[in-house]
């Protein structure tokens, strides 16, 4: 078994020969000192561990002394991903949010992840309903905005009915409930098992509403979960559903309304997604 499980984890006869010498040079590497060997020593503690191999210690994150997986680098230490990311966490210039850095503006301040794709210059026009803004596709060679975008329909690899999925293209695709019940997990603060919508500082799993940040409201000020972001700040539940940045122009009626449904009005929306249903429902 523990010859299998070496060659499983080590692909290579030569990459088996140096852990051998390391090993050899330095057993301690194997009971908790892991983090000063290369990569393919933590990869084999970590799998010897995970089979219940005794004596086998795997190495805490010298910077947060937890005991995770040290994928990442930080001044050429190895270390755990969220100790690199907090590392290079620093205030985004857009939104404030303390976050790693994505990228930065034109005269070098630094952006989040979140707002980069936001400003003006990262933005295109979309195929569709043609307005400048984030383009969360380019299927054939045409952008689409996110309230364009039609995820494509496929036979779910898991409840077996035809909807839009993930990974449509692939031999496991899967609808959007059976994608998130596969990503649910314990939320650690209210103990409940939702799909993960974020983590805390730990790392560990948060749902959708655990996961919210309370923030002040740029329009009524008041401490409330953030529902959205303009220029001018964060919003509010109350407040976003009266923020004229949220409205838009419907792509079959143009209405200018809160579009939910692909581009398009509550009124516009309903006949297509009855369409849709009654489609499903005669087909079964």
């Amino acid at each position: 078994m523990l010859r299998e499980l070496i060659a499983s984890t080590i692909r290579q006869h030569a990459g088996r020969q140096q852990v051998a010498w390391d090993l050899e040079d330095r057993p301690e590497l194997l009971t908790g000192a892991a983090a000063e060997g290369t990569q393919m020593i933590r990869r084999l503690v970590a799998a010897l561990a995970e089979h219940g191999i005794r004596g086998v210690v795997v190495p805490q994150c010298p910077f947060c002394q937890k005991t995770k997986p040290l994928n990442a680098l930080l001044d050429g230490t190895p270390c755990c991903v969220n100790c690199q990311h907090k590392a290079g966490a620093t205030p985004c210039t857009r939104c404030g949010t303390t976050l790693p850095i994505s990228t930065r503006t034109p005269d070098g301040r630094p952006l989040c992840g979140t707002c980069a794709p936001r400003v003006p210059y990262n933005q295109q026009t979309c195929s569709a309903c043609l307005r400048h803004t984030v383009i969360i596709s380019q299927g054939n060679g045409k952008p689409l905005c996110r309230s364009c975008f039609e995820m494509p329909q496929a036979v779910c690899s898991v409840c077996k009915e035809f909807k839009p999925c993930r990974h449509a293209g692939t031999a496991t695709p899967r609808c959007v409930n059976c994608y998130r019940r596969a990503h649910t997990a314990q939320c650690v603060q209210c103990s409940r098992v939702r799909p993960i919508s974020g983590r805390d500082a730990d790392g560990r799993p948060l749902c959708g509403t655990c996961a919210q940040k309370d923030e002040s409201c740029c329009r009524c000020g008041r401490l409330r979960p953030v529902q959205g972001r303009t220029e001018a700040g964060p919003l509010c539940n109350t407040c976003i559903a009266r923020e004229p940045a949220y409205f838009r122009s419907c792509r079959s009626c143009a209405t200018v309304a809160r579009l939910r449904h692909q581009g398009l009005c509550d009124r516009c929306a309903v006949p297509v997604l009855l369409d849709a249903a009654l489609a499903q429902v005669w087909t079964a």
